[in-house]
């Protein structure tokens, strides 16, 4: 999604907020250093059914954006969220190789989202990446925090 700046006819694409992305780093960085221990301990066989999960995410995930941004692009932001967090959520829940290949997926999608700057949806960092096109999806942790920063400094997030 970008705006337009009328007095110099600029695109711009909205970035997330410094204090947002520094969390995202912070969380992101968190998330993967823990999962370390268990994927140091972890047998071949077991790292390679962590990475097919971690791929089927992916996948899944670049299913959904792509469906939503061409089919749902009129899809009320959070609730199109809610959706999308559903499946890496409910790996967290199918036991330990698929809760693993789930954090590691927003572990990795959060640094992402820190680096590129993107104020969206925390799962779609990695198919955005991949399509070179954000999602218009809110991040419901995130989010909030880019508006009440861009509210109390007076920038636009």
């Amino acid at each position: 999604m970008t705006e337009t700046d009328s007095s110099s006819n600029v695109s711009r694409i909205p970035t997330a907020m410094a204090l947002s992305r520094v969390l995202r780093f912070g969380l992101g960085a968190l998330i993967v250093a823990s999962l370390i221990p268990t994927l140091l301990d972890a047998s071949a066989a077991g790292l390679l059914r962590v990475a097919a999960a971690f791929l089927g995410l992916v996948i899944l995930y670049t299913i959904i954006h792509v469906v939503v941004g061409r089919y749902f692009g009129w899809i009320n932001r959070w609730v199109g969220a809610a959706i999308a967090v559903a499946p890496v959520g409910a790996t967290l829940l199918m036991g330990p190789v698929p809760m693993v290949a789930g954090a590691l997926f927003i572990g990795v999608s959060l640094l992402l989202m820190a680096a590129l700057g993107d104020p969206g949806c925390e799962v779609m960092a990695i198919p955005s990446l991949l399509w070179s096109r954000r999602t218009h999806l809110a991040c419901i942790v995130f989010s909030p925090l880019d508006w009440l920063e861009a509210r109390v400094t007076g920038r636009l997030p």
